[in-house]
């Protein structure tokens, strides 16, 4: 314990008040500051351009406690090996925090004890479980379970992939992490891929997911605004309904979404100011800076939109489109995630949602998956 905490206290805290720390040859673009209360020390700078959570420890005791017990668990989870170097525990404690909100970064054993349990569940690694025939779709469906790498969101990603004879088309990965009886998912990722004839055909069927939809109004000082839960990605909601039904085919009742990573919100502006240092060291002439400020600017507002906003909104839009999902907390109600309970009754608004979640949620049934054993023939 003492030798993992020296690392976290002596070297990660010193160096990501920073740009971020180095380990094993890799730079991690991570950048906090840290206010320890229990010794009255902060180490730390902020500035106005990017300001940067702040790490708040109470009880170093407890903290270095639950903060051990993480790394032992995530080393030979991320680095499959028995015998682990400095660096390798220095990496998996740069990265323990790239996932925090703002209120984890306030309650830290809280968060360590959560990312602790994500890599207790033992899910199958490069599995696939075949859900069924979908006739809306003319497509057999099977969701694939994958660990994923430790500088990514979660251990865990669930991907729903489309087969019809020897073509294949994969939705968007869902980014999981189980803890007991409640899923949280941090993001949605669409993977490129080729334009196929079949891909093309699939993204027009699944616009069947708009069929009864109305947009929803919310009131904001007297005025009503869209909430333009109609423009949510097609495939993102189709890869969630069937997720939703196999995670609660498998035990899960709840789930959580983050809805704000600061630490990945400003190592997208940390890479910027790094390739600008370059740029400048390198004499790039001015139009050629102002293209690189205005594609980072747009990168950024894209960023908030998809990351975020459209995040939340993808989750907004099966709960307003189905009976039986539940919103218990908004963000910032109970803390900075969206809090949502999934009930024994589900019921859609349309064919095609109900066929994909019941699709999901009874092939797991019949063949006795659970949280524990997802794969049991």
């Amino acid at each position: 314990m003492e030798y993992i905490s020296k690392i976290f206290f002596e070297e990660i805290i010193p160096e990501v008040i920073h740009e971020g720390f180095f380990a094993n040859d890799v730079f991690g673009a991570v950048s906090f500051n840290t206010n320890i209360v229990e010794l009255g020390k902060f180490y730390g700078n902020q500035t106005a351009k990017n300001p940067k959570p702040v790490l708040v420890i109470k009880n170093v005791e407890n903290f270095s406690n639950v903060l051990e017990q993480y790394v032992n668990k995530a080393l030979p989870f991320y680095f499959n090996k028995s015998s682990f170097s400095h660096d390798d525990i220095k990496e998996t404690l740069g990265y323990a925090f790239s996932n925090a909100t703002y209120y984890d970064f306030s309650n830290p054993v809280e968060y360590l004890k959560i990312r602790t349990a994500f890599l207790d569940d033992n899910l199958p690694n490069e599995k696939k479980t075949y859900l069924g025939f979908s006739p809306a779709l003319s497509s057999e469906i099977s969701i694939f379970c994958s660990k994923e790498k430790m500088l990514l969101e979660t251990p865990y990603s669930l991907t729903p992939v489309l087969n019809r004879n020897d073509e294949e088309v994969a939705l968007p990965k869902v980014m999981i992490g189980i803890n007991g009886e409640t899923c949280y998912i941090y993001a949605l990722q669409n993977k490129v891929s080729e334009n196929t004839k079949f891909k093309k055909e699939i993204n027009r069927l699944l616009f069947k997911l708009d069929s009864g939809f109305i947009e929803p109004f919310e009131s904001t000082n007297n005025v009503e605004n869209p909430e333009n839960l109609t423009g949510v990605t097609k495939s993102f909601l189709a890869s969630l309904i069937i997720t939703f039904g196999f995670l609660k085919s498998i035990g899960i009742n709840n789930v959580i979404v983050p809805s704000f990573l600061p630490v990945r919100y400003n190592s997208h502006v940390i890479s910027f100011n790094r390739r600008m240092k370059y740029y400048e060291s390198i004499k790039t002439d001015k139009d050629k800076i102002d293209k690189i400020i205005n594609d980072h600017e747009k990168e950024m507002s894209y960023y908030q939109e998809n990351t975020t906003m459209k995040f939340i909104r993808t989750f907004r839009r099966i709960v307003y489109q189905s009976k039986g999902i539940n919103v218990s907390f908004i963000p910032m109600q109970k803390d900075d995630s969206m809090h949502i309970s999934i009930t024994n009754e589900v019921l859609f608004d349309n064919d095609l949602e109900n066929n994909l979640y019941v699709l999901a949620q009874d092939a797991a049934k019949k063949t006795c998956i659970n949280k524990n054993n997802m794969i049991k023939s």
